[in-house]
C-alpha cells in the first residue's frame, strides 16, 4: 500500500549528484542552527567545508543518508546511518560502550545519527519513518569485514527529548544501562538487527 501523505523518504545514491549535494549541503546548513543539540557537528564548521568536504560526508558505500522531500520537492529532513568499516572509524564516538556493550562489540555496529526533520514537519510520523529506511539498509548492507557476524544499531539520544526517546522506542531501540557518553544529558539506545 503507497503511503498517502506528500512526503517521500529516499536514499541518497551515491556517488552524489551535483543537484543532491547543493539540496542536502542547504539541508543541512538549515538544520544545524535550527536545532544544534542534534548534531554532533555544529554550522560554522559545516559552513567552511569545500565541495570535496561535502562529498566526502556523503560519498560512501559503508554509510547511507536518507533525506524526506515534500511533493516540490523542497528537502526537509535527514537521517544517516553509518557502519563500521575500513573508511569509517566508528570508535572514537563510542569510547566506554565497550564495557556497556560486552558482546555486542563483537557485532557489526550500526549507528544512526543526525536525525532531523524541519520543526513545520515534526508529528506527522516522518523521524519514524526515517529510522526504518536506515534500519533496513543495515540489514541489507553487507560489511566490509565479519560478513557472518551479526548487527546492532546504536543511537545517542538526550534524556530530556521524551518525544524522541519515545520515537525510538517505539522502532524497537532500548536504552543501554549504566551506558553514558560523557555528555551529561544523554544515553545510548540498541537495538538488535537480527530479530
Amino acid at each position: 500500500m503507497s503511503d498517502p501523505t506528500p512526503f517521500d523518504i529516499q536514499k541518497i545514491t551515491v556517488p552524489i549528484s551535483a543537484t543532491d549535494l547543493s539540496k542536502y549541503k542547504e539541508l543541512r546548513l538549515t538544520s544545524l542552527p535550527k536545532d544544534p543539540q542534534f548534531f554532533g557537528s555544529n554550522y560554522k564548521r559545516e559552513a567552511a567545508f569545500s565541495e570535496q568536504d561535502w562529498k566526502y560526508q556523503l560519498d560512501s558505500t559503508n554509510k547511507a543518508t536518507f533525506i524526506v522531500k515534500e511533493s516540490n520537492d523542497k528537502w526537509i529532513g535527514t537521517l544517516t546511518v553509518l557502519a563500521t568499516s575500513s573508511d569509517l572509524d566508528l570508535a572514537a564516538p563510542f569510547q566506554g560502550l565497550g564495557v556497556v556493550l560486552g558482546d555486542d562489540t563483537n557485532r557489526n555496529i550500526y549507528a544512526m545519527v543526525g536525525l532531523w526533520v524541519d520543526s513545520a514537519f515534526r508529528s506527522k510520523g516522518l523521524g519514524q519513518r526515517l529510522i526504518q529506511q536506515a534500519l533496513s539498509w543495515a540489514r541489507e548492507h553487507i560489511p566490509h569485514e565479519n560478513d557472518d557476524t551479526a548487527k546492532i544499531a546504536i543511537l545517542e539520544v538526550h534524556r530530556s527529548n521524551i518525544i524522541e526517546k519515545a520515537m525510538y522506542q517505539k522502532c524497537g531501540f532500548k536504552v543501554i544501562p549504566k551506558a553514558e557518553s560523557g555528555k551529561g544529558d544523554t544515553e545510548w539506545m540498541i537495538k538488535d538487527l537480527d530479530l
